[in-house]
């Protein structure tokens, strides 16, 4: 989708850039393998280190942010939908329950990729940008995002003690940070060698897991809110 997107925009001298999040690069492989182009052209990028967490706002899955060809940003970091939501998909039958559970929490969640859509092409086409909601950035975020770095210090040296209080920590600071906690979830719930488990229903040392924390926190809070 995102490739699709820089085609369309070359005529107006605008590049897409993607991001993938993981402490690890196979793990975005597969991704990066479906838009070869943006690859080739060096516009696929890994942050293994989840430091656009702290540096740009990026907690969570589809997020972006604009930026001005002077280098100044448009628009801070937000909720990125650019293919319809699971709102008027049916749920196929047979499901098994937390499955059926997760994507009834996902129908909850507003479908508005046409308005995001209309709005990122016209910022392409005349510079003129949704005005942001400054919803800052609080102390414990900073601390969260510092404890999720300290965190993946000690699991590079393998004191996995040491690595789960940290992001335990951070996820009590930041509980917002779906990228901090899917993370340290996929890490538990992956077997060795296998695909990363999006399920990630069993998180051992880890409280919580996505269906549980999304209907505790509301889908509704899942993305931060929107300007369009």
């Amino acid at each position: 989708m995102w490739q699709a997107f820089h085609q369309e925009f070359a005529t107006h001298n605008v590049d897409v850039v993607a991001i993938g999040i993981d402490v690890d690069v196979a793990n975005c492989h597969p991704y990066i393998d479906k838009a070869p182009e943006l690859a080739a052209a060096g516009f696929s990028l890994v942050d293994q280190k989840h430091q656009t967490v702290g540096a740009l706002g990026f907690r969570n899955v589809p997020m972006a942010l604009w930026v001005n060809e002077d280098g100044t940003i448009a628009l801070p970091a937000h909720h990125s939908p650019v293919k319809p939501g699971w709102g008027d998909r049916p749920i196929p039958e047979g499901m098994p329950p937390r499955i059926e559970g997760r994507l009834i929490e996902l129908k909850k969640a507003v479908d508005r990729h046409q308005e995001y859509l209309a709005a990122l092409r016209l910022w392409v086409q005349t510079s003129a940008a949704p005005e942001p909601i400054d919803d800052g950035f609080t102390q414990d975020q900073a601390r969260a995002v510092a404890s999720f770095e300290l965190g993946d210090h000690f699991r590079i040296a393998g004191d996995e003690v040491a690595q789960v209080q940290c992001w335990r920590e951070a996820h009590q600071l930041d509980p917002d940070n779906w990228s901090a906690k899917r993370q340290a979830w996929t890490l538990v719930t992956t077997p060795e060698g296998a695909a990363p488990d999006l399920i990630q229903e069993d998180t051992g040392p880890y409280a919580g897991n996505w269906l549980d924390d999304v209907v505790d926190r509301g889908m509704g809070n899942y993305y931060p809110s929107t300007p369009w």
